[in-house]
């Protein structure tokens, strides 16, 4: 009886690799919910290094949201930029935070970074309306804004300074 060589080397790799104790055990994830703000749902859009999580949630059953940080099993509500609401979308491993929000009530939206206790308007481009997407850590904001005439969104590069 003839054996193909390939078959038997196949099958002789896997006695040695199972003999071997190569064979690893599945590793076990867990998923963890980090609650809402109040409202029914939230989101979240950011983790860096130290499992510090961001994102939005909404403060009430109305729609209205707040930007928030999670660390360490606690939900904190991080505030707005003195409007209704606000959505973070980025955290560096320094723990500083980028995202956007109302301005006033019923206002447009600008960019911020938000370093912990205090939000910083990042501003636009000229147009109405911007928003921060991420943030290095050197602290640089890349997002998008409308230019003058709030007909067309440009990319930016906002350098903290």
């Amino acid at each position: 009886m003839r054996v193909n060589s390939q078959l038997l080397i196949i099958v002789v790799s896997l006695f040695v690799i199972i003999g071997s104790g190569s064979v690893k055990a599945a590793t076990i994830y867990t998923i963890t919910d980090v609650g809402t703000l109040g409202g029914p749902g939230s989101w979240a859009f950011g983790i860096n290094n130290s499992g510090q999580v961001i994102g939005d949630a909404e403060i009430n059953n109305n729609g209205i949201n707040h930007a928030f940080l999670y660390d360490n099993n606690v939900l904190k509500d991080i505030g707005t930029l003195g409007g209704w609401w606000s959505s973070a979308s980025g955290i560096n491993n320094s723990g500083q935070i980028v995202g956007y929000g109302s301005i006033v009530e019923y206002s447009p939206e600008h960019a911020f970074v938000y370093d912990g206790t205090a939000f910083k308007d990042i501003g636009t481009l000229g147009g109405n309306d911007s928003r921060a997407t991420h943030i290095n850590d050197n602290g640089q904001v890349v997002g998008l804004s409308y230019i003058a005439g709030n007909m067309h969104l440009h990319a930016f590069m906002y350098d903290g300074t």
